[in-house]
């Protein structure tokens, strides 16, 4: 019977590095487990397992919440020349991001 030999941190912390996470802690020693990491993009603290980072699945739940929202944003002028379209008037710009405001 093969005995699953133990991964290190010298093993694991490079596959996270290339993912874009820095390891806060060192390897649970179960590629399931959740590893506390801080994400390069973004700051936010996240807590990916190194098997799914091994998948190729991305590490930080934020940065991938913000890609899908960008991803639906319509452009100001898209939006505009659709409500004429429609007969309406625009009377301000469409909903900013978060953090920013209207005017």
């Amino acid at each position: 019977m093969d005995v699953a030999r133990r991964l290190t941190d010298e093993e694991t912390v490079p596959v996270m590095e290339a993912a874009g996470l820095t390891p806060l802690e060192p390897y649970p020693g179960n590629g399931g487990r959740p590893w506390s990491c801080l994400c390069h993009e973004c700051g936010g603290e996240v807590t990916p397992s190194y098997e799914s980072i091994k998948r190729g699945r991305g590490g930080c739940k934020f940065c991938a919440a913000e890609r899908r929202a960008s991803a639906r944003r319509i452009p100001q002028e898209e939006a505009a020349s659709v409500m004429i379209d429609a007969g309406l008037t625009p009377l301000e710009p469409t909903s900013p991001t978060v953090g920013q405001t209207l005017r």
